[in-house]
């Protein structure tokens, strides 16, 4: 065994049968995101992302309401799914009004019914 390998084994040995931990952990140095520098493809495509925001949620609230039918037909847990359709109305800016009586009711009908509409005015 090479000395590096049989230090780790004794320390290691050390904290498992003292059961102590590591006094200090190594932070890894993190990283602001707004002091990056992208590169001209990557700010093109964060860009393009923010531009079709509204597109993106629409769609993913189109397969919430499908994944919410198949839900209630199988009688399985939806609080999960509803709290995605919740946090997809308020990133689409939604008013508060129309998002609290969706989630009341919890209806897919009346979900897909203002999702057609939200559709219909974005095009």
């Amino acid at each position: 065994m090479s000395k590096p390998y049989l230090y780790t084994n004794i320390l290691i040995n050390y904290l498992i049968c003292c059961k102590k931990r590591p006094l200090k952990k190594v932070r890894e140095k993190k990283i602001n995101m707004a002091t990056k520098d992208y590169s001209e493809y990557q700010k093109a495509t964060i860009s393009n992302y923010y531009k079709n925001l509204d597109t993106i949620m629409l769609q993913k609230l189109s397969a919430l309401v499908s994944e919410l039918y198949m839900a209630e037909t199988e009688s399985s847990n939806t609080d999960k799914l509803w709290r995605k359709v919740q946090q997809a109305m308020e990133k689409l800016n939604i008013p508060d009004a129309i998002i609290e009586h969706i989630m009341e009711k919890k209806s897919v009908e009346i979900l897909a019914k203002n999702l057609q509409e939200w559709l219909n005015k974005s095009k």
